[in-house]
């Protein structure tokens, strides 16, 4: 298990001090429920994390 912002960091989604303000606005998603706490641990193989999009995908870049 590991904190939020080092997953998302170590996704390449953005710095872990970028990442902080980014999960404090509320635009972070762990199973669909909104996350502003970037020390709470998840395990990233068994959560779906998401940033501004649906669950399952990092960052929010459109598809295609």
């Amino acid at each position: 298990m590991q904190r939020l912002d080092r997953i998302l960091s170590g996704a390449g989604v953005a710095s872990r001090k970028a990442l902080r303000a980014i999960i404090r606005a509320g635009r972070v998603t762990a199973d669909g429920a909104v996350v502003t706490d970037e020390s709470r641990k998840f395990d990233e193989a068994a959560v779906h994390i998401a940033v501004d999009g649906p669950p399952g995908r990092l960052g929010g870049a459109p598809s295609g």
